[in-house]
């Protein structure tokens, strides 16, 4: 009798025991469940990110292609601004670089007419001193006129081409100052009006002529004037200004020699 009561109470022992170890199993399965669960919500909130980080990735890639095309287009246009520029520059350069060879043959040009003034002006002033108030002279374009009246230079006769002692004593003082200034060539323009000629005169070109020639070779010989600077010749009855019967001496720049030392100096400029 105690043998099955001691088995009975092992029977219902045991089966305690399995009953325990079943709830317990049960409670780790409800809780692998619920682990098993979650993780899924969780690899599916991963995946759900994983989608949207690849979008997003897919998105900066397209913004990088974009922005490297940009950069791209960015440097090139760089580029041929620079290259525009630099030629922009060159250009810039080269017409300064003309402009200063330009203003430097103007300044050529300009102190060779300063020159050619100082030297025109010193002339004049020298005449004005040495010939009197009274003298006709005026000065203008770089030259010097001396205006006197054949009959002053001839006598009253209007057909003579012979120059009086009087008037030998007002050209020698024109001669000296021209002598003093020997950059400065002498024009002798002489018109004359005659009516009637002798002395074998053909005619007023015949003694304007005579008359110019009669004062270069005054200067010439009497007063040691260079005849290289002598440049005589007669106007007949066509007269300057209005004025007849009147010669004009005319001191002006060796023009020959004035643009060639221009143009040696313009030279000199560049």
């Amino acid at each position: 009798m105690k043998k099955i009561i001691t088995l009975i109470a092992l029977t219902i022992v045991t089966i305690t025991a399995h009953a325990q170890k079943k709830s317990e199993l049960l409670a780790e399965i409800a809780s692998l469940k619920d682990e098993v669960s979650t993780t899924k919500e969780a690899l599916t909130a991963s995946k759900k990110e994983a989608r949207v980080s690849a979008t997003r990735v897919t998105s900066v890639e397209k913004e990088l292609i974009d922005i490297r095309e940009a950069n791209k287009q960015l440097l090139e246009n760089i580029k041929k601004f620079t290259s525009a520029s630099s030629q922009r520059s060159d250009n810039i350069n080269a017409t300064l670089k003309a402009l200063q060879k330009k203003e430097k043959q103007l300044q050529a040009i300009s102190n060779m007419y300063a020159t050619q003034d100082s030297i025109t002006l010193l002339a004049f002033t020298s005449l004005k001193k040495t010939l009197g108030e009274d003298a006709k002279i005026a000065a203008s374009n770089n030259a010097i006129y001396i205006t006197l009246d054949n009959a002053l230079l001839f006598g009253d006769v209007d057909t003579k081409y012979t120059v009086t002692p009087e008037a030998e004593t007002f050209l020698n003082k024109i001669a000296v100052a021209a002598n003093t200034h020997s950059d400065l060539n002498i024009g002798i323009e002489t018109t004359s009006n005659a009516l009637t000629f002798s002395n074998g005169l053909i005619d007023n070109w015949d003694l304007s002529a005579r008359q110019a020639a009669a004062i270069a070779s005054l200067f010439q010989n009497k007063f040691a004037v260079n005849p290289a600077r002598l440049i005589p010749f007669g106007k007949s009855d066509i007269g300057f200004n209005g004025v007849e019967t009147t010669t004009q001496i005319k001191l002006s720049p060796k023009y020959d020699k004035f643009y060639a030392k221009l143009k040696e100096d313009m030279k000199n400029a560049d």
